[in-house]
Formats: C-alpha cells, sequence, structure tokens
C-alpha cells in the first residue's frame, strides 16, 4: 500500500510541535503507512528564524518555566534545561534561578527545539513512522489529485501539506530597500553589531519586542550613540511580573464565551466580551480602568511599572488565561466589531499581552534617562541623502527633522499578505487563487480545521496553516503555547484523516469478489 505523504513546509517551532503531536497522535498501524517529508533551507530542524543562532542579549520574553513545544507539557524546556546543565557549564546560572522568571536567551530555546526533533523523531522511528527533512525552499505548489511541492532542486508529490512557514517578514513602509545604512531584517543580530556600533547614530522603527531586542542588543554591545525608536503611538510593551501562579477563569469561562458564540458567528457583542473581560479582572482584583490607564510619555510609564519590580501583576496573569479562550472570542464576532478591535484596541492588547523581562525594560529606562534613547511617537516620512550617505526622517508632527546613519526596520511581522514583498510561495498561492488574503491579517482559514480558503471561498481540507498567517483567523497567535494547541489540533485531524482512509481502502477490498 502506498504511504501517504505529508509535506511540511517550514522546519521551524511549528514544525516540531505538530511533527511531535502527530507522532504521539497515531497508533503503530497507522504510523507505518505515513511518511512525513520537512522542507527546511537552514541546516538546523527545530530553531527556525525565532530562535536561531544569535547573541545572548535577544531573550525570550517568558520565563523558560512556561516555555515548550508541546500542547501538554508546558515544562519541556525546564527539564531540558536541568538535564543539559549538567554537561553544559554555561547553562547552570539559568537552573540556579527560578525558571519562572528566568528568561533565557532564545537561541538556547533554539538548542532546546533542535534536541526535542531529535527525539520526536526517534520516536517516530520507533513507531514505523518515515521522517524525511529536504534542507530546501519550496516555491511553488501545484493542485490536483495530488499536490505537486516544488524546492530550488525539485518536486515531490504529497496528500497533505501543512504551511508552517512562520511570517511574512517585515513590510517596507517606506521605500528604503536600496538604500545605504537601511537594514530590513534585523535579526540575527550578531553579524550586524560590528558594522552598528561604528554608527554615531541609529534610528529603529517600531518600538515593539523586536525595536526593544535591537536597542537593548547595542548597548549591550557597548554602542554608544544616539538610538531613536519611532512609531506612530510611540508605545514601548508593557513590563512582565511574576510568573508565580496560573489564573484559572471564573468569568469568561469556555462555557460563557460558548454561550454568547453559540448565538451565530459573528453574533456576539464586543460589549458582552468585554463585560466578561471585566468581570474576570475584578475577580483578581485588577482595575480595568488602571489596564488601560495613560501616560504622558513612554518613560514615565516605564518608570511607573518598574516600580512594581519582582511582584505579581494580577492582570497579567488574566489576560494570559484567556488563551483558553481568545480564539472562540474572536470568531464569535461580527466583521464590524472585529475591524473596531483592530483599529482601536490591537495595539494596546499587543503591548499587555506579550510584555518584555524586567531586564530589559530596566535597560531601556536607563538609557533614556541618560539620554541615549529616545521614543518618539507620530507620523514620519522618510528620504535618502546620497551625497552625505543618511537617511533624513521628517517628523510630520513637529516639522522637525533628523538625520541617520542607519535605519533599522524593527516593525516586526506584517499582519497583511498582499505585497510583492511576500515570499514566492506566497504570491503563487495567491495567483493561482488556491489562497486568498484575509482583510483582517494573513491568509483566510477555515476556523475549525486550519484548511486554507481559496478564491472561490472553498476550504481545501488536505492543506493547512499553522503560525502567524493565520492571524486573521486566530487574532492571538504570536504565542507558542497557542502553535503547540493549534499543532495538536491539525494533527489529531490528519490523524482521523488517515484512519478514515484506512477504513474505507479495507471496506473496498473487502467488498471485491
Amino acid at each position: 500500500m502506498r504511504k501517504t505523504d505529508i509535506a511540511v513546509i517550514g522546519g521551524g517551532a511549528a514544525c516540531v510541535a505538530f511533527l511531535h503531536h502527530l507522532v504521539t497522535a497515531v497508533d503503530c498501524a497507522t504510523a507505518a503507512r505515513v511518511r512525513v517529508r520537512i522542507f527546511e533551507p537552514r541546516p538546523r530542524l527545530g530553531p527556525g528564524l525565532a530562535y536561531q543562532g544569535d547573541c545572548a542579549a535577544v531573550l525570550l520574553n517568558r520565563g523558560a518555566q512556561t516555555m515548550s513545544a508541546s500542547a501538554h507539557e508546558a515544562g519541556a524546556f525546564a527539564y531540558w534545561l536541568r538535564w543539559k546543565a549538567m554537561n553544559a557549564e554555561d547553562l547552570r546560572p539559568w537552573v540556579a534561578s527560578d525558571l519562572g522568571s528566568a528568561y533565557v536567551p532564545r537561541p538556547v530555546f533554539g538548542m532546546f527545539l533542535e534536541d526535542f526533533a531529535v527525539e520526536v523523531r526517534k520516536s517516530a522511528l520507533k513507531k514505523g513512522l518515515e521522517v524525511q527533512v529536504v534542507h530546501e525552499e519550496v516555491v511553488a505548489i501545484e493542485k490536483g489529485a495530488r499536490f505537486h511541492v516544488q524546492s530550488s532542486e525539485g518536486s515531490i508529490t504529497a496528500d497533505h501539506v501543512l504551511l508552517a512557514m512562520g511570517s511574512a517578514g517585515s513590510f517596507d513602509a517606506y521605500g528604503l530597500s536600496s538604500a545605504q545604512g537601511y537594514i530590513h531584517n534585523p535579526y540575527p543580530l550578531q553579524p550586524k553589531l560590528p558594522a552598528l556600533l561604528k554608527s554615531s547614530n541609529v534610528c529603529i522603527i517600531g518600538t515593539g519586542l523586536t525595536a526593544v531586542d535591537v536597542a537593548v542588543a547595542l548597548k549591550k554591545a557597548g554602542y554608544e550613540g544616539r538610538i531613536d525608536m519611532r512609531s506612530r503611538s510611540g508605545r514601548l510593551p508593557c513590563v512582565r511580573g511574576l510568573q508565580v501562579r496560573q489564573h484559572t477563569l471564573q468569568e469568561a469561562t469556555r462555557c460563557a464565551v460558548m454561550t454568547l458564540a453559540a448565538k451565530g458567528p459573528g453574533k456576539a457583542s464586543l460589549r458582552e466580551l468585554l463585560r466578561l473581560l471585566r468581570a474576570e479582572l475584578r475577580s483578581e482584583g485588577a482595575c480595568w480602568k488602571h489596564l488601560f490607564a495613560r501616560h504622558p510619555d513612554a518613560q514615565s510609564r516605564l518608570r511607573s511599572q518598574l516600580t512594581a519590580e519582582n511582584q505579581v501583576v494580577p492582570w497579567q496573569l488574566v489576560l494570559a488565561s484567556t488563551n483558553e479562550v481568545i480564539e472562540q472570542a474572536w470568531h464569535s464576532l461580527s466583521p464590524v466589531a472585529q475591524h473596531l478591535v483592530l483599529q482601536r484596541f490591537h495595539g494596546d492588547w499587543m503591548c499587555r499581552r506579550a510584555p518584555m523581562p524586567w531586564v530589559n525594560a530596566k535597560l531601556l529606562l536607563d538609557m533614556m534617562d541618560s539620554r541615549q534613547l529616545r521614543i518618539l511617537k507620530g507620523g514620519a516620512s522618510f528620504t535618502v541623502v546620497p551625497a552625505q550617505g543618511l537617511i533624513a526622517c521628517d517628523h510630520l508632527d513637529s516639522e522637525t527633522r533628523d538625520h541617520y546613519q542607519t535605519v533599522i526596520n524593527a516593525t516586526g511581522a506584517t499582519r497583511q499578505i498582499s505585497s510583492d514583498q511576500d515570499s514566492a510561495l506566497l504570491r503563487g498561492l495567491l495567483r493561482d487563487g488556491h489562497a486568498q488574503a484575509d482583510w483582517r491579517g494573513g491568509l483566510q482559514v477555515d476556523f475549525a480545521t486550519s484548511s486554507l480558503v481559496n478564491a472561490q471561498g472553498v476550504p481545501d481540507p488536505r492543506l493547512r496553516v499553522i503560525g502567524h498567517l493565520t492571524c486573521g483567523t486566530y487574532f492571538f497567535v504570536p504565542s507558542l503555547e497557542m502553535i503547540a494547541k493549534r499543532a495538536q489540533c491539525i494533527a489529531e485531524q490528519i490523524r482521523d484523516d488517515l484512519q478514515r482512509s484506512s477504513a474505507a481502502s479495507a471496506d473496498y477490498v473487502s467488498e471485491q469478489p
């Protein structure tokens, strides 16, 4: 009997999580009929772009105790750290600390993912599930009775495809891609630091977690020049408090959200959902108004948050617990309500839901106090000045101009998938009608199955998507916890498909004379 081929495009954390849950879900009889081919152009399976080798200044923004690629084993990374530290002296300081509040360098988590992938492949081999890794980039996917997956070196056929490509990258909103001194993607930072240290002034476009990484890495590398971080909102991520316990939902429970969702897709009101969230915050003694309190500037806001050093922040516990219901809550809203959330609340939600480590916040505040770092707010335009080798920035609100030797795009992954800057694979899927952009962000996928929806609005259950490309459908997707949960759902759905297919084949054979 021909094996069922599953092609996974991308070999980062989402891929490893999917493979882990697939191996866990299938029995030996089913596993023996499956072959998984993973397409990953990088030499290592597991780290991907997010957790690749880089400088130690690039930290996870969650405590090590809460990081995992498994939906049912939240402490997997912490277990690995303790085991690895027995023979790796450089990891011992982390193990000696409280792993619940230890912010480990992201490359260390990449090492964990690489080891985790090795163990998952061993488990697959024991069950008879064949796993192949192809270190090539996929450039196109053609659909027919089976998929034809074309890579840079050849093509294979597949029965199922999982797009686990990570994000679509940043968007060059100011058309600076050809300018000297412009860095479109700061990662990995390590090889870029020597040149950056020679620059007298740097402009970082963006004020989110990526921008924080860049500023902190520069400072720790000994940079002494001026740094400006600029965005329309001028909003820094909040500072993460202690993660000593989990909050159990009492008001905004799955049952309560499902009751609202039972009215039908798009029938729940935003007011009803916010009422549940306010009640949930009250259950932890947190004030809704305090959560969204405004400060005159980023510096004073950061200073006020740092006064709560080494304390539990109740509202953070509540927001973290919403991972249980956030997808269903988002899906239950009408398009009008979803548009309102994206326009008015998304930025505030993300800066609170994805906070930065306290150590990074303290360093940023020190840099602001010494006037090495400015956080600038408002619209701007950039102009290349070739004769001087500089990039000029005009501040639209204040009618002032600054000149920079280096401009770094740290806006993070774009939500919109409709640009010629996207990958050849995404452009091809959109051009051929196999996919359509979601106005809320990413590609349009079916909520229940993560199946890619084509130009006619029909989902293909053989072609699924996971990760940032699903941000329009699932709203909050940067968290590895959410990716692992989605990976488990997809793996179990594919297992069910395989078992149904096997049963149908057995019935067909038994009916033959």
